[in-house]
């Protein structure tokens, strides 16, 4: 417990040769898997109830305040009844995905890199952008769409998806992954340079600070593409005045659901792939 506490917001230590030879690339898979799967299950409630909550803001049906109200109520009043929600396993599954695919991009790099080549890191750090933002993308807009009918405006829950809500959409996830999983390791070797906080530290706060920061550009890119849905026709004007009423209180709501997602949910899943590492290794030993 205590070594996953100290690594939980750290890369995984690179493994020699001789132990990668003795660990079957299917037990890391496994690991992976596992912190994948385990991580966006327990995020998915937070972010589910969060992104319910600013559709029916955007379309009319109550206050966000009210609707994040209401649907966290209900998360502690009834937790159980997630499970029946379509909204749960769509949102569960994305992150699922995301997180999985930045796992198993580690386990190929691990083994196939060399890790005294300065492209090295380069290299893994393009491929995990690449792959999570083809993931997430791909399924983020997917359920952000399907969400936007689900609990939209019930005169527009039977429309369309616009073309251009579709790639609001896509362009707010291109951030969002870059501000994921390629910005923490910059930032925290930032903090780090200014020698006035550890690396470990420095990893953790950065993971946490540069998704939440990114919703101030985000926040109005993903309200501008639930506008497009809810209002099609509507002037440049009514359009910036749809957005405007809602964008303070959804940028700090958002900020919160990314500190679940890619903060606490992204430092759960790192800790659980460490220690899952750690495991192998040490079963290993012992046979």
């Amino acid at each position: 417990h205590q070594a996953c506490h100290v690594r939980m917001a750290t890369l995984a230590t690179q493994r020699t040769p001789s132990e990668l030879k003795r660990i079957p690339w299917y037990e890391d898979a496994a690991v992976a898997v596992g912190a994948a799967i385990t991580s966006a299950t327990s995020a998915a409630p937070f972010i589910l109830t969060i992104d319910r909550a600013v559709v029916q803001a955007m379309a009319g049906q109550q206050t966000l305040t009210r609707a994040l109200l209401t649907g966290f109520t209900n998360l502690i009043r009834r937790p159980h009844h997630l499970f029946a929600q379509l909204g749960f396993w769509m949102t569960a599954g994305v992150y699922s995905a995301t997180y999985l695919t930045a796992n198993l991009i580690d386990v190929a790099c691990e083994r196939t890199l060399d890790p005294t080549d300065p492209k090295s890191a380069y290299v893994r750090g393009s491929a995990k952008l690449l792959g999570t933002t083809a993931v997430n993308m791909s399924s983020g807009v997917a359920k952000d769409a399907a969400f936007a009918r689900m609990f939209g405006a019930a005169a527009s829950s039977a429309s369309p998806t616009p073309l251009a809500t579709y790639a609001l959409f896509a362009f707010r996830d291109v951030l969002t992954i870059g501000a994921g999983f390629t910005a923490p390791p910059l930032l925290a070797a930032a903090l780090v340079s200014g020698g006035s906080i550890r690396a470990a530290e420095a990893a953790a706060a950065a993971q946490i600070l540069s998704p939440m920061g990114m919703q101030c550009i985000c926040t109005p890119v993903h309200l501008l593409a639930l506008s497009m849905y809810n209002m099609p026709l509507a002037s440049a004007l009514e359009r910036a005045r749809d957005v405007g009423k809602t964008l303070p209180q959804a940028t700090a709501a958002r900020m919160f659901r990314f500190c679940v997602a890619y903060g606490a949910g992204g430092l759960m899943n790192k800790c659980l792939s460490n220690c899952g590492r750690d495991y192998v290794m040490t079963r290993k030993d012992q046979w």
